[in-house]
């Protein structure tokens, strides 16, 4: 199933804001995207200057399969909230024009994309993909937001493999741990970073 953000700013929660069609009427789903769910935020979102920030319950975090930013409109700000989880199973694709905060944990078994589009992430980008993949379609840039909620602009391979694909690489920090397998393809990558901790693992 497919949610599309519709109504302008709001919480994730507000079942109000999701469509089953691009503008579509909102309130047609009895819950939020659950893992099973694509989530869009496009040009029928209804940002404007004043009302663009989609933030996410400080209650629940929020769990999807694809998350994609396509021409929404006004520079929109996705702010999740530090203290709950944000999960995304399979792609992640932003838009140039944006503010995106958010601790990003790439979970499950399917392999994944991140696609930024010139977009940076405001926090960290974990990767647990156990038999699987994330691999990146364009340069990432991650930044630092706040130390008390550990978004260090961090990226944080603890399972499976993470295939750069040649491309460039902008982050605070570069981290594997703990005992699951994990690959780390980065031939032809220029990776500009302040710190590294690399434990076990295969790296190329």
């Amino acid at each position: 199933t497919t949610y599309y953000w519709v109504g302008g700013g709001g919480d994730w929660g507000d079942l109000s804001h999701w469509a089953n069609t691009s503008g579509g009427l909102g309130s047609v789903y009895g819950y939020p995207p659950s893992p099973l769910d694509d989530v869009v935020f496009d040009q029928n979102s209804g940002f404007t200057t004043t009302s663009r920030t989609v933030t996410t319950p400080s209650y629940s975090g929020v769990t999807m399969r694809n998350m994609t930013w396509n021409n929404a409109p006004n520079n929109p700000i996705f702010d999740e909230n530090a203290m709950t989880d944000f999960v995304v199973l399979g792609n992640l694709t932003l838009q140039k024009e944006m503010t995106f905060r958010a601790q990003v944990l790439m979970m499950g078994n399917q392999n994944a994309t991140v696609t930024s589009n010139g977009a940076k992430i405001g926090g960290n980008l974990y990767i647990d993909k156990e038999g699987a993949s994330v691999s990146l379609a364009d340069s990432l840039a991650l930044y630092h937001v706040n130390v008390d909620n550990a978004r260090t602009g961090t990226i944080v391979l603890s399972n499976g493999t993470f295939n750069t694909n040649g491309h460039t690489i902008y982050a605070n920090g570069f981290v594997t741990y703990g005992v699951n397998p994990t690959t780390f393809n980065m031939a032809n990558t220029t990776m500009h970073l302040r710190s590294v901790l690399v434990g076990a693992g295969t790296y190329s």
